[in-house]
């Protein structure tokens, strides 16, 4: 079976090896599609709505900065800004959802990888529309840090 957290640890490995085009488009095309499917609510003991599935998935589509305008990378990105904003628990993100206390290393990865998300929306500038609609200004706005 495949896997967001598997995929997006092979990103890295991809960079180093200056390997681009069809390997990465393939493995951004798995991830548009898995992150929601993934993080959907599923029966107790199955794969479902972990933190770690949406925080992965985002690193990975943000790993080739350059390949965010294909097809439903911008989307999917969204989508996991969205899920982060629906399941924050006080200051932070637990492990599992329904659990009461927040993750130490979730909470770290969620924001790293909003931070390197505000990075890469800054380097494309405001007001740039990317494919699906998604707008860069607007996107940027809910990344930020709730103060």
């Amino acid at each position: 079976m495949s896997s967001i957290v598997n995929t997006s640890e092979v990103f890295p490995v991809l960079r180093a090896a200056s390997i681009a085009g069809q390997p990465v488009r393939q493995a951004l095309d798995f991830l548009t599609g898995a992150i929601p499917e993934h993080c959907r609510p599923r029966h107790k003991g199955e794969r479902g709505e972990h933190t770690r599935f949406t925080i992965f998935g985002l690193a990975g589509l943000l790993s080739h900065p350059r390949f965010f305008h294909h097809t439903g990378v911008a989307e999917a990105a969204a989508w996991c800004v969205g899920w982060l904003e629906d399941h924050q628990a006080d200051h932070g993100w637990p492990e599992v959802l329904g659990l009461d206390d927040t993750s130490l290393h979730q909470t770290a990865l969620a924001v790293q990888g909003l931070a390197q998300l505000r990075d890469s929306l800054h380097a494309f500038g405001p007001g740039l529309v990317l494919p699906g609609g998604v707008e860069t200004s607007s996107l940027l706005e809910r990344a930020e840090p709730r103060r």
